[in-house]
């Protein structure tokens, strides 16, 4: 069953109303969650990257005591003992950070394409707002426009 069409200057019923806002409520929500995956995953991979940089100094570091190892006899065993923690620590950071990473990768991609049917919902109430009143007041109160793509960008998915 099918509402009846709204005819201009006819106000329309509560439930369209209700659902218009809650469209737009919901859509609002995703963008901030997709946003904040996107910048949990982009922070995700920069600790990633900064690990394996600190693992990598941290190998040459244990390079460099092992050749001064020998003139110093009695902390031998001591210094490699605490480089092989610092070591073997860095290496199951990077195992985690890995595994984090792994694991967010399809909520990142999963927040992309949300973000691609936020934007297509936007489109379509920019569209609407053209010809309907309430479309209208809605894409104005949360400033929802269309910009001009730049040049060399890809069209908007319909």
């Amino acid at each position: 069953m099918s509402a009846p069409p709204i005819h201009p200057g006819e106000a329309p019923a509560p439930e369209e109303t209700r659902l218009a806002w809650l469209v737009a409520i919901v859509a609002a929500g995703l963008m901030i969650v997709s946003g904040a995956l996107a910048l949990d995953l982009h922070n995700q991979k920069r600790r990633l990257q900064n690990l394996s940089a600190q693992l990598k100094e941290t190998s040459a570091l244990r390079e460099t005591e092992n050749k001064n190892l020998a003139a110093r006899s009695r902390t031998q065993e001591s210094a490699l003992r605490r480089l092989g923690d610092a070591y073997a620590d860095t290496q199951s950071d990077l195992k985690k950070l890995n595994e984090a990473y792994t694991q967010r990768e399809p909520m990142a991609k999963q927040a992309a394409e949300i973000q691609d049917k936020i934007q297509a919902l936007a489109n379509d109430l920019v569209d609407l707002a053209k010809t309907d009143q309430d479309a209208r007041t809605i894409a104005g109160k949360y400033h929802i426009q269309q910009t001009p793509q730049p040049p060399g960008a890809k069209p908007a998915k319909p």
